[in-house]
């Protein structure tokens, strides 16, 4: 069994699809010039970035690729726009690319119901709030809060690319995302921007992305972003119906495992499955799969080494011991049946050790 398909940590990072390396290739090699050069290397690294800007504004439904920004990731994106538009309130559960620039800017954080919190008629000029959530795979209803406040910035790291995005038509006048949370290479992302709202770019300096994002565009990455937009164009049904399907092997693997919740409902991203587990430490079971030879996590990556719980998790269980035995599982494209049911046959059997250890 091939390694990656025993890798089910696709929401912290995917591995570059073949068809993006292959479009990325001559970009690191003979096509070396700078995208802002005038000679005939630099027209052809321009006339490639401007075409995988076409691709990303396609695949996230911009009404003008213009509106789309490149960046080094979604990181910098949501830094970028935090800084700028100082948001009132944000939610609760934010990636911290969000939550501390927007904390140290004087930010609140909303309620579970934080519709309610922010009556339309408040005048609250901004709110951040994700579209997907990283650790439960919960969907966000955005539409309410737009109507609370003067604009809304979206975290859409693990809408795009996975679910049907329609930015054009979107409550949001801003939104960031990654490449490599799409099968494209690390190290470059996307902003979006409405067109004809208020920006001020984080980096000055050159003026490239027309003044929004400056630097020399680190064109390998853009094209690789491009051609993995365009890949997930084309297979988004496939991919989401594969990952629905594993998620069914799982769970019925592990439908007669004791003290077990399923954390989200159907309504949730069919990309990720969080599960919480009574009496045993997330970690440690992460660890315990890991010497199986199965690759998953026990919290957002950005939050594990932080020994943080998942703070959405933590908010459904009034028991911090259901959240602290939470691990998720993220499902992509290299995985494969056969290795879903060894996935939750393994989750099975080590639950039952490490239950029969702590006794």
């Amino acid at each position: 069994m091939h390694p990656l398909e025993r890798y089910f940590d696709h929401a912290a990072s995917t591995p570059v699809d073949p068809a993006v390396l292959e479009a990325m290739l001559p970009f690191l090699q003979e096509e070396a010039g700078n995208a802002h050069s005038i000679h005939t290397l630099g027209l052809k690294a321009r006339k490639a970035v401007e075409a995988a800007r076409e691709q990303v504004a396609l695949l996230v439904g911009a009404e003008f690729p213009s509106e789309i920004v490149f960046t080094s990731g979604a990181s910098e994106a949501n830094n970028t726009v935090i800084r700028f538009l100082r948001p009132e309130f944000i939610s609760p559960f934010e990636h911290s690319s969000v939550r501390v620039p927007a904390c140290n800017r004087g930010a609140r954080m909303l309620s579970n119901q934080g519709t309610k919190l922010v009556p339309p008629e408040s005048g609250v000029r901004a709110i951040a709030c994700m579209a997907v959530n990283n650790e439960m795979g919960a969907v966000f209803d955005l539409p309410p809060l737009r109507r609370s406040c003067g604009a809304l910035h979206c975290d859409a790291t693990q809408l795009v690319g996975k679910l049907d995005a329609d930015f054009q038509n979107s409550a949001f006048e801003y939104a960031a995302f990654s490449s490599h949370k799409m099968y494209g290479p690390k190290g470059v992302g996307a902003l979006y921007v409405r067109s004809g709202s208020e920006f001020e770019p984080l980096i000055e300096g050159g003026g490239q992305e027309s003044g929004f994002r400056s630097g020399t565009l680190n064109v390998p990455g853009i094209v690789g972003l491009g051609r993995a937009a365009e890949v997930c164009c084309a297979r988004m049904s496939r991919d989401r119906d594969h990952a629905l399907r594993l998620r069914h092997i799982v769970l019925e693997q592990l439908s007669e495992v004791p003290d077990l919740t399923v954390n989200g409902g159907e309504d949730c991203s069919p990309f990720i499955l969080s599960l919480s587990f009574w009496g045993v430490e997330g970690e440690t079971l992460v660890l315990d799969l890991d010497r199986r030879g199965f690759a998953v996590s026990a919290a957002s990556a950005c939050k594990s080494s932080s020994h943080e719980e998942p703070s959405v998790v933590t908010a459904l269980h009034s028991d911090p011991a259901w959240s602290r035995g939470t691990i998720r599982i993220s499902f992509g494209r290299r995985n494969t049946d056969d290795a879903s049911a060894a996935l939750g046959l393994a989750v099975k059997e080590s639950v039952g050790t490490l239950r029969e250890l702590a006794l």
